[in-house]
């Protein structure tokens, strides 16, 4: 698996992603467009994770304040070690931890998160959707 910064070829693919997994899991969300991807990752650095020439995730990442705004994997290639190879390079150099923010009701990632050690520091319960900010607490 290769680990790099998107180009702006990825991004068609991405977006596509970005709109399959939107469609599944942010149900708060009513009629996702293709065009929410350009508009949520505006000003964002884009990793990309390739698999054998296919992209099937990426991340978007808030540099200055070690924010991961977005880290959607394909669901065809869930559990095949891809987020937590994003979030590695993402934390790779960086003083301060990785933070970023889960909806509440979405209990596998928070599963996923808590396996890689991140931790609840804060509880966004009058958000809509309502959701907790997590950091990482170690080396990922």
């Amino acid at each position: 698996m290769l680990i790099r910064r998107a180009t702006k070829n990825d991004l068609p693919q991405l977006a596509q992603i970005y709109l399959q997994v939107r469609q599944r899991t942010f149900t708060w969300i009513k009629a996702p467009q293709l065009a929410d991807f350009q508009k949520e990752t505006e000003g964002e650095q884009l990793l990309v994770a390739e698999n054998e020439g296919r992209l099937c995730g990426f991340a978007a990442f808030y540099v200055p304040a070690a924010f991961v705004h977005l880290l959607i994997v394909a669901p065809d290639a869930q559990g095949q070690g891809i987020g937590r190879a994003l979030l590695r390079q993402l934390q790779r150099g960086r003083r301060k931890p990785l933070r970023l923010k889960c909806v509440k009701s979405n209990h596998a990632a928070l599963d996923f998160y808590a396996h890689l050690g991140f931790q609840i520091v804060k509880d966004n319960a009058s958000a809509e959707p309502a959701n907790f900010t997590l950091q990482a607490t170690h080396a990922l």
